[in-house]
């Protein structure tokens, strides 16, 4: 009678094991499935599909001040959003360790070589304590080579800035006013955005 018993207890335990393998896999995304908003999908977008990106953007009227508290370029030397003036401004607010960032940038740096006969400068501003010793490599590791470092280790411009988070992208006019803002990762190298940014910053 045990090995009857004993029989009976294995064939048991093999059918629970085999209900949970259904049950646990339904959770389980396949290799079809597509990725959640917020992460990257396959065409390498970095978030979801939208039908007008410039109508995403927040639009500020009137414009509204930007922060005169300095940040650091390459070289460590203080320097604040009034030395480019003259220039329309994209100004990202990110760091190393944001992903929605990392997703980000790669458009960034085509939107930058896509505004190079403007004289836009795409200005995006690490909040990496480490500062160079980490951004420089990211940007050489990623070959991001259109976007210049800039860095603000302490938080002290991002906050000035008022973020709500990270990334935040401000559409800052030549005569240095932001006109328009996104709080998240957005595909700033998308026709609509293109064309928005080259309308906004004038």
């Amino acid at each position: 009678m045990r090995w009857i018993a004993l029989i009976l207890l294995v064939a048991v335990i093999g059918v629970a094991a085999a209900l949970y393998g259904m049950v646990a896999g339904e959770g389980e995304a396949g290799p079809g499935a597509s990725v959640a908003a917020g992460g990257a999908s396959s065409a390498g977008k970095v978030i979801r599909q939208v039908p007008d990106w410039s109508a995403a953007l927040d639009r500020h009227t009137p414009p509204k001040a930007v922060s005169s508290v300095a940040f650091a370029d390459a070289q460590g030397r203080p320097i604040t959003l009034a030395d480019f003036k003259g220039h329309g401004v994209v100004l990202n607010l990110w760091a190393t360790w944001c992903s929605p960032c990392v997703r980000e940038m790669p458009s960034l740096n085509r939107l930058q070589a896509a505004l190079a006969d403007t004289g836009v400068r795409v200005v995006a501003v690490s909040s990496d304590r480490e500062g160079m010793a980490k951004v420089a490599p990211f940007l050489a590791e990623h070959q991001l080579d259109k976007l210049a470092p800039y860095l603000d280790p302490k938080g002290e411009f991002t906050r000035s800035m008022e973020a709500r988070g990270l990334p935040q992208t401000f559409v800052i006019t030549a005569d240095g006013k932001i006109a328009a803002s996104y709080s998240g990762p957005a595909e700033w190298d998308d026709p609509a955005l293109v064309a928005a940014v080259r309308e906004l910053v004038r």
